[in-house]
């Protein structure tokens, strides 16, 4: 089991998580356990009342979960290879409807949560123990609420509480379990507990066999054609995509080097979709921000994009934009992912100058496609063989 305390990951999850907490609360749970208990259970109830809001299908042996928009748009990916397979309803029932089961959750949330010890609380801080509870409340909410001609559950994270919890509330009624990758991965992810999971690529597939065994794994990618790659002489706008990991202690410096490196005149930011804030030099008028454009929209406005450790490089790439990876953009360790090391993308050196866009241009001459397709099977096969093949998965895990 890999550790990721001090990590810049669970770092990140503890600012968000405890941002959602007022300060004035967060220091009164710290110096009385009565006060952590109800931080704790109100955690738990506000995830409660939302779950319970939720209209799930009762026609369907597939229910699917998807609390953010990145595991949307991978059971969305999923639904375009398999229209026919009905998985997700995003519809809310009104509160009348919903009001049994935020009692019933309610009841057992208070009744867990107001003795005296809480679980966990020996070997854990308060984000942790509100993490708990967010996964009690998932639990018990769709132990009580999962169809009962349901044979399969599919999520598209498995390591968030509200998706636990309803993979556990799934294994609890015996359902079959399906998990859809919904970003890149890397060897902190936790191993693979399906029968059967839908990978992007083989470098994924050979992450997850070294975290333990893997069962039955079909390739979907993550898009359908690519478009070609090419490289202009000069740049007139780059653009500069950020992770939601946000430590951007020299982001206005780092944005000039960038921009006078690739000689450009403009520069577009293109904050992290779930990111609310200001960004440091935002209002000195130095760059563009780009808040709620799709990315294709922003990606038909550059000529190449910028970026640190994400998963966005190879929508980039599919959507024909070139891509170059600078290491200052997150906290994360250098190249991640990997896409430097397996020749998906090239770093960029602002200390090379006018030399950097002719080294860039030289790299999407070469062979990095074969590198991309192992990131993304979708760059080199079609998804009408990607459908085929996932066809025969899904009727063979009904069989079963």
């Amino acid at each position: 089991m890999v550790s990721v305390s001090g990590s810049p990951e669970w770092d990140h999850v503890r600012k968000r998580v405890e941002s959602r907490v007022p300060p004035m609360l967060r220091r009164a749970a710290r110096r009385s356990g009565g006060v952590r208990r109800l931080v704790i259970l109100l955690s738990g109830l506000h995830a409660a009342v939302r779950l319970c809001r939720l209209r799930l299908p009762t026609d369907s042996a597939f229910v699917a979960f998807a609390p953010s928009a990145n595991n949307r748009r991978a059971l969305a990916r999923l639904q375009s290879l398999l229209p026919g397979l009905r998985i997700l309803v995003d519809q809310r029932r009104g509160p009348v409807a919903a009001l049994p089961s935020m009692l019933a959750a309610m009841a057992i949330l208070t009744a867990i949560f107001s003795k005296r010890r809480i679980p966990g609380a020996s070997a854990a801080d308060l984000v942790l123990q509100m993490l708990l509870c967010q996964f009690l409340a998932a639990y018990v909410v769709f132990s009580r609420r999962l169809p009962a001609r349901t044979a399969a559950a599919v999520v598209a994270n498995d390591h968030a509480p509200l998706p636990c919890g309803f993979l556990a509330a799934a294994q609890h009624h015996g359902l079959k379990l399906v998990y859809v990758q919904h970003g890149e991965i890397s060897h902190l992810f936790p191993p693979l507990k399906f029968d059967l999971a839908l990978l992007y690529g083989e470098r994924s597939k050979g992450i997850y066999a070294e975290r333990g065994d893997v069962a039955s794994v079909a390739l979907m990618g993550t898009g359908t054609s690519t478009l070609p790659v090419s490289v202009p002489d000069t740049t007139d706008a780059v653009g500069i995509a950020l992770t939601n990991l946000d430590a951007w202690t020299s982001l206005p410096q780092d944005i000039a080097r960038i921009k006078h490196a690739l000689g450009a005149k403009r520069v577009v930011v293109r904050p992290h979709p779930a990111f609310r804030g200001r960004l440091p030099g935002e209002d000195h008028g130095d760059f563009e921000v780009s808040r709620g454009a799709r990315l294709d929209e922003d990606a038909r406005a550059v000529d190449l994009f910028v970026c640190g450790n994400s998963s966005v490089v190879l929508d980039l790439l599919r959507q024909g934009v070139p891509v170059a990876y600078y290491s200052r953009l997150d906290p994360l360790s250098w190249d991640y992912y990997g896409f430097v090391r397996d020749n998906v993308v090239p770093e960029l050196d602002p200390d090379e100058g006018v030399a950097a866009l002719a080294r860039i241009k030289r790299h999407y001459q070469g062979g990095w496609r074969a590198g991309a397709a192992s990131y993304d099977v979708s760059f080199t096969k079609s998804d009408d063989i990607i459908a085929h093949e996932l066809q025969e998965r899904f009727e063979a895990l009904l069989e079963y």
